[in-house]
C-alpha cells in the first residue's frame, strides 16, 4: 500500500520536473512557462532559454528570458526588436555591488550601439543599482512593457520604470545584442526558441 502511495506520488511530480529548465553549472532552475501582469495586461510568457553568467570562473548569475507566448519572434535581433511582453529574470549567484554591476551593464549597452545615448535612462538605472546591490539571491527582473518601456525590479524593491521603448532595447540587447555580455549565454538564451 506504502509502495502504491509513493509510486503514485512520484508519477504526479514528474509532469512538474518536465515544466522546468536547469541551469547547467548551478542549482537553478526555471519554469518553461510564467504569468506575468505587465502594464494592466495578464500574459502567459514562454521560456526561450536560460543560462549561467560567468566572469573569471565564478559564477555570477542564472538568467532566464521570457517572451509573450502568443507573439512570433525568429531570432536574437527580432527579439530586441519586438515590442511585446518579455522579461529576462536574473538569479544573483554571489554578491555584486551596485557599481560594479551598472558598470558592466552599462558597458554592454554601449558595446551594441548605446555610447553617447541614454543619459538619463543611465543615470537613473545608476541610482536605482546603487541602492538595491544585486546580492546572492535575489533576483532582478528586467520587464519590457508594450508600448512604454522597461520596468527594473532587485527583488522585493520598488520597480524603477523607465519610459523609453529604444532603452528598453538597448537592454536587451546586452543578452542578445551583435556584441553580448557573454555569447555563450546569447546562445543559451535562445536554445528554447525564440
Amino acid at each position: 500500500m506504502i509502495t502504491r502511495l509513493l509510486l503514485a506520488l512520484c508519477l504526479l511530480s514528474a509532469p512538474a520536473l518536465a515544466d522546468e529548465i536547469e541551469v547547467k553549472g548551478c542549482d537553478a532552475k526555471f519554469p518553461t512557462t510564467r504569468e506575468a501582469t505587465i502594464g494592466a495586461t495578464a500574459y502567459q510568457l514562454k521560456l526561450t532559454g536560460a543560462g549561467l553568467r560567468e566572469k573569471m570562473f565564478v559564477n555570477v548569475y542564472a538568467i532566464a528570458s521570457y517572451r509573450d507566448a502568443t507573439a512570433q519572434v525568429n531570432g536574437a535581433g527580432s527579439l530586441i526588436r519586438a515590442d511585446i511582453a518579455k522579461q529576462l529574470i536574473l538569479r544573483m549567484e554571489r554578491d555584486v555591488d551596485g557599481d560594479s554591476m551598472y558598470e558592466a551593464l552599462e558597458k554592454s549597452i554601449f558595446k551594441n550601439g548605446g555610447e553617447g545615448k541614454f543619459k538619463d535612462e543611465l543615470s537613473k538605472f545608476k541610482a536605482y543599482f546603487v541602492k538595491n546591490n544585486a546580492k546572492k539571491g535575489k533576483e532582478i527582473i528586467f520587464t519590457h512593457v508594450p508600448g512604454k518601456g522597461l520596468s527594473c525590479q532587485i527583488d522585493q524593491a520598488a520597480p524603477l520604470d523607465i519610459d523609453n521603448l529604444d532603452f528598453a532595447k538597448a537592454t536587451w540587447s546586452i543578452w542578445f545584442g551583435a556584441k553580448p555580455a557573454d555569447k555563450g549565454v546569447k546562445k543559451a538564451l535562445l536554445k528554447q526558441g525564440s
